[in-house]
């Protein structure tokens, strides 16, 4: 099969049964080559689970395959793409269904009241009308004529089929039955088989019924036996008695009853439509309701906000959500919100103490009953959630646009902060409005979600409306035009003043230079009168307000916006969607859109002779200009485009109304092994610390050194794949398919990755089944050795791009970590998050167990013992304690070292020990499980290392309140304060490590007093409940923001 295949074969089914394995048989025996399977299992009903398959499909041609059917003969699809290739697009194909061999009597009664063969045979292709031949067990359709009609309704729960090719044939597509092909189908075995099809099918053509009326006597015969059926062993009490009593004489129903039942079952089915098919107000389906989302916009005029609005109802998925507007005090962009099939309620509040309207609004509410209430703008927002939770709205969302409309505002402020705590959700456009909320109302951090303004892409410029524009404004052709779009608010806040002083400099030097401002408000004409004062009314002209900004921008030689205060500006990324030069002000949000010098320039607010500098620097320099635009639009491509922002948004609206629901967030934790050590202990924590009643955790792992007990406590579903430390291609390719399979099967919110090659073919999986969260987990420094130099460096610098590209956030578990990431890896602030290893909570020092374990290693009482715990692998120096130990020998020939653990170095170690005769002082333990009972009878843990992330070994030995010996490394500083919880040596150190040791065995008094400190750090700053509640806010908050 090709990369590429023709014909992509999609079969919803719930599970992957016999059935899928006996279908793929059958299409790997075909004649034709050139395919794909897609099996969605576990879809919520079929018509969903065709349309997922649809997505993924590479295919020319769609071929939908039910998963009970057999294909006729070695040749079916390649007839099925021959018929496709002769029709040409406009076409669907399907073909009749057979019985297959060895039915019973029942079956074959069924088959025959179910089919009607209505096909001539006389001609292999006959079109035929789209309830007489072909149904949804084998129906083949062009991919561009699928995506035409929108796919299947997924508000059916079946007869998906029929309806899809009901709007097939209203819409001119035409329906051909290939004669002499066909598929196997096997009917219903029994009668209460046949009575859960009923069930099925009856709800799917009561709701076809419903949604196409003049369809309703359209629905093929087995639909409505299928319906009447069930209706009337709903509605009639004596019916299924007879039924049941007659089916068990003779297996089929006799004659006489056939009328009498028919009648009974259409009285039956208009009382169950009325009574399971309609909402409480007594309108439309209930199965398959679209989620109604209520927007509240103080009003509707030419701005950011409110472009942002209609771009998001406009964008919004209609399948699954209903848009609904309501303005507060109206605005111009009403006609542009019901041309896109949005209904607006306009309010019309006169003051902003209008009960009036508050009332209007109180009573639209509780009419719509929307489930989500989303305000925008400081008044929607204190009165939406006010009046949002009077009607008991389920779920209240507000946006910050900006944080100036409350900084100065004492009484909107008070109300906003007050307001604020009725809110579900709260998300702001930038990082910068954020922390602007943060500081102002002292909101929590956790609470708040950043979703980015975002704008659709305008498409490639055409040169006939640049110069129809430039025309327009009576430009030469070397006219060098510079031009803002802004709101002319009252007050110096878009600092329309700045560009006008700047331009005026300016003229001596460009002669060339145009002005254009596009925007219209009350300071317009203070605005032209300034123009005037300075001498450039002829240079700057006022366009007023258009509705066509992406053509204007066309027109733009350089974008400048020289505002005095923003949120993040939509005018700025429509500049940068066209791909115009920006110079803009370095204040809000502004920075996160334009990096200096890379994307565009930035001046200090305010600041003429700079805005002055950075427009003649770009008109001096067309190819920087250039440059600067198509990185601009690179950008927008990657961040800004419309349908990230709507599909951030609709997440955040699954998120909570599943929270609302109680559903739980089903969680993927993928580590390259659960082999011993600190990323095992690391994960094992947090796997059983996540709340389980929001969290479904479930586990993937390596098989290498696998852990079976492990498995066994934390009580999680674990699947084992061919994840691999090594490099090792085939293996590496197999855990991927492998992942990527059951990411899909079970549908995970979140995949959260661990070490290095996880992050690799965890984070592809992830990312090739959208995931809507991806974490990666930076443990510390690399410990895959790939072989020389350059081949580690190469791999090096591939870890870098995947941490940089794949994950939606990277934890960091210490600080150090975090600046490596930043530094050395390149991976954007906003990615990262810093969160600590944490540990659970330990019992004191049991020196019962303390006797017992000194008595198993043969240890005496007095005896001074301390410990190693790590992986015995680079990073680990444990060669570097041993000369320690060397040098301690003649001056504590009774104090003994233990190494616990294993790794590559053992054999090196065990080698090394016994050159230096220190068999007796120093002894390899290997791996252990009781770790926290040796630790406990050691007086000293030593860890010597050449670079650590947070080694959680520390933390246990911490917990043990055991005083610390390690080596000075980033994040070790972290655990350890130096000189009071323990010491620190230089790295790689033998005397240095060898005389803070010596120091500690000198001084018991001390030892005792590091080790309490160290126990009381340990608790006080790496308790595992801190680090779980931080990774379960990032969990919770990032999946929606």
């Amino acid at each position: 099969m090709t990369a590429s295949p023709l014909v992509s074969v999609i079969v919803p089914a719930r599970t992957l049964t016999s059935r899928i394995t006996d279908l793929r048989s059958q299409l790997e025996r075909q004649s034709f080559r050139d395919w794909e399977l897609i099996v969605n299992t576990e879809p919520p009903n079929p018509a969903r689970g065709r349309n997922r398959g649809a997505a993924q499909a590479k295919g020319r041609w769609l071929v939908f395959l039910d998963d009970d059917v057999r294909l006729g003969h070695r040749h079916h699809l390649a007839d099925l793409a021959a018929a496709l290739e002769r029709l040409g697009p406009h076409c669907a194909v399907g073909v009749p269904c057979r019985l297959a061999f060895g039915l019973s009597a029942f079956q074959r009664r069924f088959a025959r009241e179910e089919f009607a063969e209505r096909i001539p045979a006389s001609r292999r292709l006959v079109e035929v009308a789209w309830r007489d031949a072909i149904d949804g067990r084998c129906l083949a359709i062009p991919r561009q004529t699928f995506e035409a009609v929108g796919g299947f309704d997924e508000q059916l729960v079946s007869a998906e089929d029929y309806e899809l090719l009901y709007r097939l044939q209203s819409r001119g597509v035409k329906l051909y039955a290939l004669t002499d092909s066909w598929v196997d189908y096997q009917p219903p075995p029994n009668l209460r088989v046949a009575l859960k099809k009923a069930i099925w099918y009856g709800r799917g053509n009561a709701q076809v019924a419903r949604k196409h009326p003049q369809a309703r006597y359209g629905v093929p015969l087995r639909g409505r036996l299928h319906a009447a059926a069930y209706l009337a062993l709903r509605t009639v009490s004596l019916l299924p008695l007879m039924l049941v009593k007659v089916s068990v004489q003779d297996r089929r129903m006799r004659p006489a009853w056939r009328p009498i039942a028919g009648l009974v079952s259409y009285v039956g089915a208009w009382a169950y439509c009325q009574r399971w098919f309609a909402t409480a107000d007594g309108h439309g389906p209930r199965i398959g309701k679209r989620v109604k989302l209520f927007f509240l916009i103080t009003g509707i005029d030419m701005g950011g906000a409110e472009t942002l609005l209609l771009g998001l109802t406009t964008r919004l998925d209609r399948t699954r959500f209903e848009p609904i507007v309501g303005t507060l005090v109206g605005g111009r962009m009403i006609p542009e919100f019901e041309a896109a099939g949005v209904r607006v309620h306009n309010f019309a509040m006169r003051h902003k103490l209008d009960l009036g309207a508050v009332w209007r609004l109180r009573r639209v509410l509780r009419q719509e009953r929307p489930e989500i209430l989303h305000t925008h703008l400081i008044h929607a927002d204190v009165l939406g959630r006010l009046v949002g939770r009077w009607c008991r709205v389920p779920v209240v969302v507000s946006t910050v646009h900006m944080v100036e409309a409350i900084r100065y505002k004492w009484f909107w402020k008070t109300m906003d902060r007050w307001t604020s705590r009725l809110n579900d959700a709260l998300t702001a456009v930038s990082e910068e409005v954020k922390r602007g909320v943060v500081a102002v109302e002292g909101l929590d951090p956790a609470r708040i979600r950043v979703i980015p303004n975002g704008v659709e892409f305008p498409g490639a410029p055409d040169p006939a409306v640049r110069q129809r524009h430039r025309r327009q404004l009576r430009l030469t052709e070397d006219a060098w035009l510079v031009g803002i779009v802004a709101q002319l608010y009252a007050g110096p806040r878009k600092g329309h003043h700045v560009l006008f002083e700047a331009v005026r400099r300016l003229l001596p030097r460009w002669p060339t230079l145009h002005g254009v401002v596009i925007g219209d408000g009350p300071s317009r004409q203070s605005l032209e009168a300034q123009a005037r004062a300075l001498g450039i009314a002829e240079r700057v002209r006022f366009v007023g307000l258009q509705r066509d900004i992406p053509a204007w921008l066309s027109a733009l030689d350089l974008f400048v916006l020289p505002s005095l205060e923003e949120g993040a500006p939509i005018a700025v990324i429509e500049a940068m969607a066209a791909g115009c030069p920006i110079v803009a002000t370095a204040v809000g949000g502004v920075p996160e859109l334009i990096t200096d010098h890379e994307t565009g320039l930035l001046v200090p607010p305010g600041d003429v002779d700079a805005l002055a500098e950075a427009i003649a620097t770009l008109c001096a320099d067309r190819v920087l200009a250039a440059r600067l635009g198509q990185a601009a639009k690179e950008r927008f491509h990657e961040r800004y485009d419309l349908r990230q922002v709507v599909r951030r948004t609709e997440a955040l609206y699954e998120r909570l109304l599943a929270h609302r629901r109680g559903e739980r967030l089903k969680v993927l934790e993928v580590s390259t092994s659960l082999d011993p050590g600190g990323v095992t202990t690391y994960l094992a924590g947090l796997v059983r610390s996540l709340p389980r009643a929001q969290f479904e955790v479930a586990l993937a792992s390596g098989v290498e050194r696998f852990q079976a007990d492990l498995v066994r406590q934390l009580d999680v579903p674990h699947y084992p794949v061919h994840l691999t430390k090594s490099i090792d291609p085939l293996k590496d390719v197999l855990a991927l398919c492998e992942l990527v399979r059951l990411i899909r099967r079970r549908r995970f919110d979140v995949v959260h990755t661990n070490m290095c090659k996880a992050d690799l073919v965890g984070g592809l999986a992830a990312r090739l089944c959208r995931v809507p969260l991806l974490i990666s987990t930076a443990h510390g420094p690399t410990q895959l050795t790939v072989g020389p130099s350059r081949r580690q460096a190469l791999f090096d610098r591939l870890e870098a791009l995947v941490l940089q590209r794949l994950p939606h956030r990277v934890i960091g578990v210490s600080a150090a970590t975090t600046r490596t990431l930043l530094a050395k890896q390149k991976v954007r602030p906003q990615q990262v998050v810093t969160i600590p290893n944490g540990l659970g909570p330990r019992d004191g020092r049991d020196s019962g167990a303390r006797a017992r374990v000194r008595e198993a290693l043969s240890l005496a009482p007095e005896q001074l013992v301390m410990a190693m715990v790590g992986r015995l692998q680079p990073p680990k120096t444990p060669e570097v304690l041993i000369e320690a130990m060397r040098r301690l020998r003649p001056v504590w020939s009774d104090a003994v070292c233990l190494i616990i653990g294993e790794g590559p170095q053992t054999p090196r170690l065990a080698a090394l020990i016994d050159r230096h005769g220190l068999a007796d002082a120093v002894r390899l333990l290997g791996h252990r499980d009781d770790v926290p009972g040796l630790l406990a009878a050691c007086d000293l843990f030593v860890l010597s290392t050449s670079s650590e992330g947070m080694p959680m070994s520390v933390l246990e030995a911490m917990a043990e309140g055991l005083p610390i010996v390690a080596s000075r490394v980033e994040g070790m500083e972290e655990l350890v304060d130096h000189g009071r919880t323990g010491l620190l040596v230089p790295s790689s150190d033998a005397l240095a490590l060898a005389q803070a040791i010596d120091a500690l065995l000198r001084d018991p008094e001390r030892r005792r007093a590091m080790g309490n400190a160290a126990r009381e750090r340990c608790r006080s700053r790496f308790a595992l409940a801190r680090h779980v509640a931080r990774t379960r806010d990032v969990l919770l908050s990032c999946v929606a923001g």
